[in-house]
């Protein structure tokens, strides 16, 4: 059960913190510290959110985080978290979490946060991201690969938005890949996808959302890739 006496000393012993290129403010920064805001309710613990704006400090602050007690620690945008392997020998009893990475890890005391999945009848599947921009291309890329695994007659259609707002457009491309085939679609385009799950909610085919599950939004949602932290 949980020890609801204390002295002050169990709230140090869990001491989280996260690490970020990208300020609060940022919607994927902000999802991503509600979990912090959680852990601080249910389980007491302390937690602190690093913006790491200028480059030259990451070390520094990883640095920091590590000595004074941060474990584990999280760090999110591979700019940061290749810094975060880098040091990761220096204090092998701290645990690194990389978000929304895809690095390789190399230690035992990294690890990625991710998780995946895919699902086809008719063999032909797509993918519609906002940007083209190295954090949207990852979900693609796992997308693909895992596809390229399970099934390597599985084909793929990959469309950018060209904006993480265009809900027009979003689901234009939906209706252009279900015309081709498609039965799974998989969105990473922020709200831009929700006119893509609409979309394919519309035609009666399968999505799979991105970052919390999606699906409340509809019953096509059956998977989201969450970022789950």
């Amino acid at each position: 059960g949980k020890k609801e006496e204390g002295t002050g000393e169990q709230d140090k012993e869990l001491f989280t913190c996260l690490i970020s290129e990208a300020p609060a403010g940022v919607p994927f920064t902000d999802l991503t510290w509600t979990g912090f805001e959680q852990i601080e309710q249910e389980y007491g613990a302390s937690v602190k959110l690093i913006e790491a704006l200028d480059k030259a400090e990451y070390s520094e602050q990883i640095r920091a985080m590590a000595e004074m007690g941060a474990n584990p620690i999280y760090t999110m945008f591979d700019t940061v978290n290749e810094v975060a392997i880098e040091l990761a020998p220096e204090y092998p009893d701290t645990m690194f979490c990389l978000i929304d990475s895809s690095l390789d890890t190399k230690y035992d005391n990294v690890a990625n946060v991710y998780v995946e999945a895919r699902t086809t009848q008719s063999k032909t599947i797509g993918w519609i991201g906002s940007l083209d921009i190295p954090v949207i291309n990852r979900f693609r890329d796992a997308y693909l690969a895992g596809a390229a695994y399970a099934d390597p007659d599985v084909v793929v259609q990959t469309a950018y938005v060209g904006d993480d707002s265009d809900t027009v457009k979003a689901g234009e491309q939906t209706k252009i890949m279900v015309s081709q085939g498609a039965d799974v679609i998989f969105q990473t385009a922020n709200l831009a996808g929700l006119a893509v799950i609409q979309g394919c909610a519309a035609a009666g085919i399968k999505c799979i959302g991105v970052d919390e599950w999606q699906g409340d939004i509809d019953d096509c949602v059956f998977w989201s890739s969450l970022t789950d932290i």
